[in-house]
């Protein structure tokens, strides 16, 4: 699998959209969501490129359930370790 950086350098869309950020911690967070999105779905960018618009919504979706959920049980492990 190719990381973000390897891509940069072959995807167009991907290197266009990188290069109007302007700010560069903002690159580098979204680097990071863009490859933990990618691991979850288990695509590479070139792949996720590649799909047809309508199905990138549901994958989403998913995705951001799936990270609601993690976080959601990690706060409620958080509040249940409280002692009161």
């Amino acid at each position: 699998m190719q990381t973000l950086e390897e891509i940069d350098k072959e995807s167009d869309a991907y290197f266009n959209f990188i290069n109007s950020l302007d700010s560069e911690y903002t690159k580098e967070m979204y680097q990071q969501c863009m490859s933990k999105f990618l691991k979850y779905c288990e695509l590479d960018l070139t792949s996720f490129l590649k799909l047809p618009p309508q199905d990138i919504p549901n994958l989403v979706t998913k995705y951001l359930v799936f990270i609601s959920r993690k976080y959601s049980t990690k706060q409620t492990q958080l509040k249940s370790d409280k002692p009161y």
